[in-house]
């Protein structure tokens, strides 16, 4: 299976899957009383990215007023990608982050690479 960039993640996969993750996101935030999301997301591409960004983008219009926190893991700068858009993939998952979220913890993933 080939790697899938934010723009294909967006666009295609994030979009057929985007309705049922909608659902179950707004059922559970009605019966509960949310505070705030806590979102886990890696920046490096994949559907990854790409759904976030567009759930992110969802979940600013009704929620708002919600804290939205990231939990991000972000590409290694000095390793070489294993994925040809991964630094394209970055930058656009960065400035969704940067518009749609209220808190973002940023982890770098080059330690792992030293296991």
């Amino acid at each position: 299976m080939l790697p899938v960039t934010v723009p294909e993640g967006t666009m295609l996969w994030a979009r057929r899957s985007l309705t049922l993750s909608w659902t179950q996101v707004r059922n559970w935030a009605t019966s509960a009383q949310v505070q705030s999301f806590l979102v886990f997301l890696s920046f490096g591409g994949g559907t990854g990215s790409g759904f976030t960004s567009l759930l992110m983008e969802r979940l600013s219009v009704p929620y708002g007023d919600k804290s939205k926190l990231e939990l991000s893991n972000y590409p290694p700068p000095t390793q070489i990608s294993t994925a040809v858009a991964e630094p394209y993939d970055s930058v656009l998952t960065t400035h969704a982050t940067l518009e749609r979220s209220d808190c973002a913890f940023v982890v770098d993933n080059e330690p792992i690479y030293d296991m």
